[in-house]
């Protein structure tokens, strides 16, 4: 079954252990600098990943982002990678004078691998992250580690040791950052969602007609739940008109049934001219 696929192709290259497609080495930690515009690199020409600094929005609120320069051919992924993609992980240790982060997704890439597709991202690579703080005015400091999957033909699992403060006198936006955020999935296109739940022989079928104009060729639907145990197939997509049929199967980690609320699901059609998407389906 491909979820028994999934699930070993992506333990193994966390673990370093996939011979066939990952380097002969383990994960690779690689440590980071602090300092405004420091990279972490010992890649080699792999890639580079760095914190940007950012700046301060409002009193209360800071936009920074995580970079991540890549070499030609080479990806990495978004936080739903995808049958043959590693999602990445973010492990913040250290938080002072943050009440909480939020990670932005701009618009990712369908990848075919070896008749797996994988979605995610080539080039120069900014996931924007915006942080709350905890009192108006104040200095923010973040540390800790970020987890990515970086393929080509082979893949690195890649664990990058990042810090950084993030002063509250940065007051000039970064336009690298602003575009980044401009270029997000569309969260108005989908109009309406109805979805249909049945139960199959090891879990749920999903069938959802999403309300959306065509995107463009090759049109590649994702649907995510906030419970990651529970995994979900690849959707298959077709269209009537301007309504997208998109269906998948649903299964628990741990094999048991399971409530799906159709208000947690979040969808994303991505297609060759742009991206959508929206949270929350009508059941019935």
């Amino acid at each position: 079954m491909r979820k028994n696929i999934t699930s070993a192709l992506t333990a193994a290259l966390w673990g370093g252990t996939l011979s066939l497609l990952a380097l002969p080495v383990s994960a690779q930690s690689v440590p980071g600098q602090s300092g405004p515009g420091q990279s972490a690199s010992g890649l080699g020409d792999i890639a580079q990943v760095e914190l940007l600094p950012g700046w301060r929005i409002a009193p209360d609120t800071h936009m920074a982002a995580l970079r991540i320069r890549l070499a030609p051919g080479w990806k990495t992924y978004w936080r739903a990678p995808g049958d043959s993609g590693i999602p990445p992980r973010f492990d913040w240790t250290k938080k002072e004078g943050i009440a909480a982060q939020q990670v932005y997704w701009p618009t990712p890439k369908v990848f075919d691998t070896f008749g797996l597709r994988s979605v995610g991202y080539k080039g120069d690579v900014i996931l924007p992250m915006k942080f709350t703080t905890t009192g108006e005015g104040e200095d923010l400091t973040v540390e800790g580690r970020v987890d990515l999957g970086i393929c080509e033909d082979i893949c690195v699992p890649v664990s990058v040791e990042l810090s950084q403060t993030f002063d509250a006198d940065l007051t000039t936006p970064d336009p690298a950052i602003q575009k980044a955020l401009a270029h997000q999935p569309d969260q108005a296109a989908i109009r309406n969602v109805s979805c249909e739940i049945g139960s199959t022989d090891e879990g749920l079928s999903l069938a959802a007609r999403i309300a959306v104009p065509p995107l463009g060729a090759e049109e590649f639907t994702v649907f995510e739940l906030p419970d990651k145990s529970i995994w979900i197939d690849e959707a298959t997509s077709s269209r009537e008109g301007d309504v997208l049929l998109a269906r998948t199967e649903l299964v628990a980690g741990d094999g048991k049934a399971f409530p799906l609320d159709g208000g947690d699901i979040h969808i994303t059609v991505i297609g060759k001219d742009g991206a959508a998407e929206t949270r929350g389906c009508t059941t019935g």
